[in-house]
């Protein structure tokens, strides 16, 4: 029923309003937005969360498009996250695309980095860590295979990955050939 008239329901009286209505021209794009800055590991801040965004954007204010259910991060316009929103309260999200190009840098970062976390990475590459951790250079191997990310894709490395997996022992030369 309506609370306003309870011998109606809600449909009938938005029926009868409907006509009333004013029609919307082009699409709404019904966002929340808020600045915030990116700390030192790549997260940006909201709603008790945290959300990776691209190493570009380190220590740079970000807008946040706050949506119903995914945020979209953008600095100068370009954007440089995106993730499906978290409801839980303290919850850290990230893609681990975000993190790859710091390996250049820092390829023992993916040893006990939380993006390099099997929970984080796509089932071949996980599988491949678990086979590589055996190795003594067995996370420089694995950096060195993510590197190959931006230019071939992480499915495409990952998809490598279980290639390899399925033919013999895991290396970077087996998965790099």
């Amino acid at each position: 029923s309506h609370p306003d008239f309870p011998s109606r329901t809600v449909f009938d009286v938005f029926q009868e309003e409907r006509p009333l209505l004013i029609k919307v021209s082009e699409p709404f794009d019904g966002y929340g937005s808020r600045q915030a800055t990116v700390t030192p590991t790549l997260l940006v801040h909201y709603d008790n969360n945290a959300y990776s965004v691209d190493c570009t954007a380190k220590g740079r204010s970000v807008e946040i498009h706050a949506y119903a259910d995914h945020l979209r991060l953008l600095l100068d316009g370009r954007v440089v996250g995106e993730h499906r929103r978290s409801f839980k309260k303290h919850d850290t999200v990230v893609d681990v695309r975000h993190y790859i190009p710091v390996l250049e840098r820092k390829p023992g970062a993916v040893r006990n980095g939380i993006p390099f976390q099997d929970e984080n990475l796509p089932s071949g590459l996980a599988r491949a860590r678990l086979a590589l951790e055996r190795h003594s250079d067995g996370m420089r191997q694995l950096a060195t295979i993510l590197l190959q990310a931006p230019r071939y894709g992480l499915s495409r490395v990952a998809e490598a990955c279980d290639s390899v997996l399925a033919h013999g022992p895991m290396s970077a030369d087996r998965v790099l050939t």
